[in-house]
């Protein structure tokens, strides 16, 4: 799981991953009696395939590239793929001059490289998608600048006894539940807001140096 997660695949991906490599292996079979052109093929068929399905689930981020470095990024993937699945072709056709025993050692390694060069498709769509988690900064509006201005305002009338309130209560809140992105900062001041409107009327102090 932490592999999956590393890269930024789920569930869905990793079946997507599993049908492309049982089609390519199928087009493989159907084009067995050419081996070369057959391992080339299903390899390509089994990249475009799971790139694919990565493609369509992550366009709602938006691509990050221009469309000529688009098409720049995926020529050079496919040439990467096509080395890899000619370099297979090779350790596929050295089985008949080798010994057995380098052989059995060999074949095993050649199956499971065949079935993971079509993985290759996660790191385009990480590259065509690189730009997209970069956070944007979020439009300034009469509401958020109100509520800021307010925050800041409760900040200011703060007493001694609100701020060793709130060292209380950040030594004992669970940093799970602090919203991401968000700094102390901006949690005391949305804390400090909170405990000012929940204050009686009547309450005011000295403010806290």
């Amino acid at each position: 799981m932490g592999l999956i997660a590393w890269l930024d695949l789920e569930i869905p991906d990793v079946a997507a991953y599993i049908v492309s490599d049982i089609i390519g292996t199928i087009v493989f079979l159907m084009l067995r009696q050419s081996t070369d052109l057959a391992l080339i093929a299903a390899i390509f068929v089994s990249f475009h395939l799971f790139l694919a399905w990565l493609v369509i689930t992550s366009v709602r981020k938006g691509l990050s590239l221009s469309i000529i470095s688009t098409i720049l990024t995926h020529l050079a993937c496919l040439t990467v793929v096509y080395v890899c699945s000619s370099a297979l072709s090779v350790l596929s056709l050295a089985g008949h001059s080798i010994p057995i025993y380098a052989f059995l050692i060999l074949r095993p390694i050649r199956y499971i490289l065949d079935l993971c060069v079509p993985g290759l498709a996660v790191f385009e769509r990480a590259w065509l998608f690189s730009g997209s988690n970069i956070k944007k900064e979020a439009p300034v509006t009469a509401k958020s600048a109100a509520l800021a201005a307010e925050k800041k305002a409760a900040a200011d009338v703060a007493t001694r006894e609100d701020y060793e309130a709130w060292l209380g209560y950040v030594t004992k809140r669970n940093p799970a539940l602090v919203k991401h992105g968000m700094t102390l900062k901006d949690e005391y001041e949305e804390w400090m807001l909170a405990r000012v409107k929940n204050r009686p009327p009547a309450a005011h102090s000295t403010t806290a140096p």
